[in-house]
């Protein structure tokens, strides 16, 4: 069965590649495999300042109230007034605390293992 996983979208080769323009600067996207979802903590600069935000789709909300322990460590964050601090890099720790797996494509290779050269 597929893990819980997440993709650091700026650090993934298409990113570097492409570099398409998003409404966002930073962002993370993590899945849930059972029950099924998907979700984002992106960050956006707003008026100078970058600030994180999470983002759901209704469709993944059940998967989201299945994580009560990373919306606990988030809350944590909010109370001890450390959001001016959360970076992507802390969220991927916390992802990983809560049991995601670091699934980003760094190199093109890893996109498409079974590929040929």
């Amino acid at each position: 069965m597929e893990k819980n996983h997440y993709v650091r979208t700026t650090k993934a080769w298409y990113w570097r590649e492409n570099r398409i323009e998003r409404e966002w600067v930073d962002e993370v996207y993590f899945y849930t495999a059972d029950p099924w979802g998907e979700m984002a903590m992106r960050w956006h600069d707003i008026g100078g300042e970058i600030a994180p935000r999470l983002e759901v789709y209704i469709q993944s909300a059940y998967a989201l109230s299945s994580l009560s322990g990373l919306i606990t460590d988030l809350g944590r964050v909010s109370k001890d007034k450390e959001d001016d601090q959360f970076s992507p890099e802390k969220f991927c720790q916390l992802l990983e605390h809560n049991g995601f797996v670091d699934k980003t494509p760094y190199k093109y290779e890893d996109s498409y293992p079974n590929e040929q050269s």
